[in-house]
């Protein structure tokens, strides 16, 4: 399901042809920087983390970029200046009451009709972990598809497109091709969506 997640936020970023400007908040692995490497004479990226591992990580494999410690609340980023931003399995880890604030900060850092990609877990049973004790992934808070579109059209953002991925230990092509021709058999496990500042 990564991958998948990987190559089609790519995709919608390559297909863009004015995009040249990227941040990316919360980057992690840098998996999307590592897809992106081959356009780094086209695109200018920096990229947000709170892990200070990640940061340094990032600054030794992608040298012409720039990765700085810092969290989604402190972006300290030049407002109107980014053609995209990324926060890809991030608004999930911030508090309900936070999140409409955040996006629209978000929302000031985006050029007019810049694009703003999000991913956020649906239907992960985070109820369930959190009442026996567990949250591996420590997330705050869970989405549904109508949840993430009313925040983001709640911020000034126009949603584009949207895509849903799902989660399988085995099999996970012939299973995911299955619920995409029959989507009533499972729910999904991840939404993206791809908005436009207003």
């Amino acid at each position: 399901m990564a991958f998948d997640r990987i190559n089609i936020v790519s995709k919608w970023i390559t297909q863009r042809s004015h995009i040249s400007r990227i941040l990316d908040i919360g980057f992690g692995p840098a998996d999307i920087e590592q897809k992106l490497w081959k356009f780094r004479n086209l695109i200018h990226l920096r990229g947000i983390d709170i892990s200070e591992k990640a940061v340094d990580q990032a600054k030794k494999k992608f040298k012409s970029w720039n990765f700085q410690k810092k969290s989604i609340e402190n972006t300290n980023q030049k407002e109107n200046y980014f053609d995209c931003i990324l926060a890809l399995e991030v608004l999930e880890h911030i508090k309900p009451s936070e999140i409409l604030n955040i996006l629209k900060n978000i929302l000031k850092l985006l050029r007019k009709d810049g694009v703003l990609i999000v991913s956020v877990p649906v239907n992960e049973g985070l109820e369930d972990m959190v009442n026996i004790m567990r949250n591996p992934n420590a997330h705050v808070r869970v989405y549904t598809k109508d949840l993430i579109i009313a925040e983001l059209e709640m911020c000034g953002y126009k949603i584009l497109k949207i895509k849903v991925l799902y989660a399988f230990h085995s099999l996970y092509k012939i299973k995911s091709i299955v619920c995409y021709l029959f989507p009533r058999i499972r729910q999904p496990n991840n939404i993206i969506i791809l908005a436009q500042k207003l």
